[in-house]
């Protein structure tokens, strides 16, 4: 019986290896102290944002930091912390730095803040039903403005470092188990906590970038349910800090699908939770769309989950769908703006984690008479070109509905994926790649203030570490 198993695990092996080789072959054809300030226009020149990190105790190490803002126009000064509204002024959303809320306050404080936000200027609490919009103009005088964006970090924390085999025990099935190890050794990631140290790579390689943009993903999720589990919470903090900290004003981030949670992909475990939203906008300020203004051209961003929602819908709660689907609206009168402000001669670039939402956004009105005008779509999500040139090549799809959750809802979305194109998209790879092509990397792109100038876009690789 021993040395049967071997022989078997042996072929199994072999056939694994091949496998690889073919992806592999695949994949080479396809080409592809926290103090600081800094200045924004608001109405005129002689207006100026100034924000500074100031320590606040009580907070856990990667929480170092509470966002106060200053306001300064002529002589008159409006000085707050958080997300105040001043009632001269209207309510300030403009946050160019990391935030971190203040200290808990009462529920009867909360509800007179978010209730008048104007009475006394005091803070506003988001919750749960709360889109925050995050709107500015970047200030660069040189000409070409340079933006390094990574997407995929999956970074993984203490305790998310301590569920080894989080996914195997979501199965029941012993066949499936083995399947998802030999996926897991092979094909996908083989150790999916061993790759810290490339956040730290993609640091050092663009300090000196004018403009930072994550486009999601920053936890691990292993408990699938997004940062609303206090491990999957901890690494996105931390992943968080580490970029704030590096970057300071010129980080943008974008909200991913594992901020928010999804089942497994195998065992249908968790989904989405309506627990992780105020988590991940209120404590990680993670906004749910944001836009910045460099020469004529917009960089927008938002979250594809929720305008991906039918894709999610049954990852979702049943009891908690329809607050999704608000949310949902929301996020979509926030995008309307946007774009309403928008110039005729100007072009914009979006960045949008997951593509499954680039079908829902063109059924917008507001979008797709801005279509035209979209220089490109920047996307995550995928990890690879290998998975990227799959998704190409199985568009229109029909749906599959007879093989379990995650094949529904990948095959609902590349049934939807002809949509693609329109968008002019290009994949941002994920940090570590595959494990079978080791094709993790970010890209560099270049931004002329002049929209007759086209966007330069450079994929760049990221060597593994040794033992990764």
């Amino acid at each position: 019986m021993g040395s049967g198993g071997a022989g078997a695990a042996g072929e199994i092996k072999k056939i694994g290896q091949r496998f690889c080789a073919v992806l592999g072959a695949l994949d080479r054809r396809v080409e592809t102290g926290f103090r600081h300030r800094f200045a924004k226009s608001l109405s005129n020149q002689s207006d100026h944002f100034n924000a500074v990190f100031a320590p606040v105790k009580g907070l856990k190490p990667f929480c170092p930091a509470v966002l106060r803002w200053e306001w300064r126009a002529g002589r008159k000064c409006v000085r707050g912390s958080g997300f105040h509204a001043d009632p001269v002024h209207g309510p300030l959303r403009l946050i160019h730095a990391p935030f971190r809320p203040l200290p808990a306050v009462s529920e009867k404080s909360k509800t007179s803040s978010s209730s008048n936000p104007s009475a006394g200027g005091g803070i506003c609490w988001p919750g749960p039903g709360w889109i925050g919009q995050v709107a500015g103009r970047v200030n660069h005088s040189s000409g070409t403005l340079r933006v390094a964006i990574v997407s995929d970090v999956h970074y993984a924390g203490e305790a998310e470092r301590l569920r080894r085999q989080h996914e195997s025990r979501a199965i029941s099935n012993p066949l499936l188990r083995i399947f998802l190890a030999a996926w897991r050794r092979w094909v996908w990631l083989a150790d999916p906590f061993a790759h810290n140290g490339l956040l730290d790579d993609f640091i050092a390689a663009n300090r000196g970038c004018d403009l930072a943009v994550a486009n999601g993903d920053y936890s691990c999720d292993t408990a699938f349910v997004g940062v609303a589990d206090d491990a999957a919470f901890a690494s996105a903090g931390e992943c968080l800090q580490r970029l704030r900290v590096a970057f300071a004003g010129r980080l943008h981030v974008t909200m991913g699908d594992h901020e928010l949670g999804k089942k497994s992909f195998f065992g249908g475990a968790g989904g989405m939770r309506l627990a992780s939203w105020p988590r991940a906008v209120r404590e990680l300020a993670i906004p749910p769309i944001w836009s910045v203004r460099y020469g004529r051209y917009w960089l927008v961003g938002v979250t594809s989950s929720l305008w991906a929602l039918p894709v999610y819908a049954q990852d979702a709660l049943s009891d908690e769908y329809a607050a999704w689907e608000e949310l949902r609206e929301e996020q979509g009168r926030a995008l309307d703006r946007v774009l309403a402000a928008m110039g005729e001669g100007e072009r914009w670039i979006l960045f949008c984690h997951d593509p499954s939402a680039l079908p829902f956004l063109a059924e917008r009105d507001s979008v797709s008479n801005r279509l035209r005008q979209l220089e490109c779509t920047l996307f995550g999500h995928l990890h690879s070109e290998l998975i990227y040139w799959k998704s190409r090549l199985l568009a229109g799809m029909p749906q599959i509905a007879f093989m379990g959750n995650s094949v529904r809802r990948m095959s609902g979305a590349l049934r939807r994926s002809s949509v693609w194109p329109r968008f002019r998209v290009r994949l941002c790879p994920s940090l570590a790649g595959l494990e079978c092509a080791k094709d993790g990397g970010y890209l560099a792109m270049e931004i002329h203030p002049d929209a007759d100038h086209p966007v330069r876009i450079l994929r760049r690789r990221l060597p593994r570490r040794a033992g990764c």
